[in-house]
């Protein structure tokens, strides 16, 4: 039963969605992000949510109110939510996934590698974005054997500053095939919300195939480890001082301590208010994971993909 399920999430991958996203890149011509014309209104999204369902339970909705809903539903989960019941990316590519990983193992391993990397040249962000595309293409060529339409630009909302306090790193829209970031502090990030607008909606999935990408290009290969590291500290609550008394080179520790800083110090400028519906809104965020099995938050962006790349590129002493 469950491989017919991914048979035909595959199939509607396959034939339907890439024909879908390259009928619907068109946002490619613009520079412009045009889901900015919702992103003002879902700077707000957590108090619609308790206001939808404070007036549900007020006024119980018609049955023309009913239908609107499932009807809503029902487009998504046909324009992109089909893609859940596609076929795990690691049954693709025949990866062997452990249930937990050796925490130090894995901070040496990436420390490690982020020493051999530490003379990378730094990538431009139109460079970035171009190799971004053509790695990530490649990788997913590699796994299903076509290529997959996506979105190419990389655009910047206008609404950034207020939804990187609110910790939105990048956002994308398979639905009319848009990326967009907040913020350069996080570039590998571009690669995981690509990986979304490629058909792939499960969080895990996304993480490792944006490292996956990055790390398929040599002059992008340290990014994954940042990325990586990055994951790791936030998994196993490790600081950026800890890790320099593991060996980390002090350029990956500068620009670990920049972001950190640059975050923590937006996040303060949110109000009381904010920070109580800023709390509300992770928790319907990892509630609504959990229910379409994903786990929480954390098994969503940390646990599970660092166990995927772990099988990906295991660590050598």
């Amino acid at each position: 039963m469950i491989k017919a399920i991914h048979y035909l999430g595959d199939l509607y991958h396959m034939l339907v969605y890439r024909s879908l996203a390259e009928i619907t890149s068109v946002t490619d011509l613009t520079k412009y992000a045009i889901m900015d014309v919702g992103l003002g209104a879902a700077l707000f999204i957590n108090e619609i949510v308790l206001l939808t369902v404070a007036l549900s339970i007020l006024a119980p909705p018609k049955e023309s109110s009913t239908f609107g809903l499932v009807a809503t539903l029902a487009f998504f989960m046909l324009a992109y939510g089909l893609n859940f019941f596609r076929s795990p990316v690691t049954s693709k590519m025949g990866l062997t996934v452990s249930d937990l990983v050796d925490p130090r193992e894995e901070m040496l391993y990436a420390i490690g590698r982020l020493k051999e990397l530490e003379s990378s040249a730094p990538v431009g962000p139109e460079e970035l974005n171009h190799r971004i595309n053509e790695s990530l293409d490649s990788f997913l060529f590699s796994v299903n054997g076509y290529y997959t339409p996506h979105a190419t630009r990389t655009k910047r909302s206008l609404f950034s500053k207020w939804l990187f306090r609110r910790k939105v790193i990048g956002l994308a829209c398979p639905l009319f095939q848009e990326v967009v970031m907040t913020t350069d502090l996080f570039p590998e990030a571009i690669a995981h919300e690509k990986a979304h607008a490629a058909g792939y909606i499960r969080e895990s999935e996304a993480q490792f195939i944006g490292y996956a990408a990055l790390h398929s290009d040599p002059k992008l290969r340290r990014l994954a480890y940042v990325q990586r590291l990055d994951m790791l500290m936030s998994a196993f609550d490790v600081s950026v001082e800890d890790c320099l008394t593991m060996g980390l080179d002090e350029r990956t520790a500068s620009e670990l301590n920049l972001r950190n800083s640059k975050l923590d110090e937006e996040v303060r400028k949110n109000s009381a208010y904010r920070k109580v519906m800023n709390f509300f809104g992770r928790s319907t965020r990892s509630i609504m994971l959990f229910l379409f099995g994903q786990g929480n938050l954390d098994t969503a962006y940390l646990n599970s993909p660092l166990l995927i790349i772990s099988a990906y590129d295991p660590p050598t002493r």
